[in-house]
């Protein structure tokens, strides 16, 4: 029993995401570099929950309207 599942950027499809949704699993995704912004908003567009960076910084703009 899990209710989160991370997953490497390269693997993440919709069939993916999809299934994981029908299990009520919560997707992450994480990348060896960072994600850039556009790529982690297609991502939570896509369904994907938590996004692991490795330098946070670059996203201190969208942390402050939240």
């Amino acid at each position: 029993n899990f209710f989160l599942c991370s997953f490497n950027i390269n693997l993440i499809t919709k069939k993916l995401i999809s299934m994981c949704k029908s299990y009520e699993i919560l997707i992450g995704v994480y990348s060896s570099n960072n994600i850039e912004l556009d790529k982690a908003n297609f991502l939570w567009e896509l369904g994907v929950d938590t996004i692991f960076i490795d330098n946070p910084t670059a996203y201190k703009k969208i942390l402050k309207k939240n």
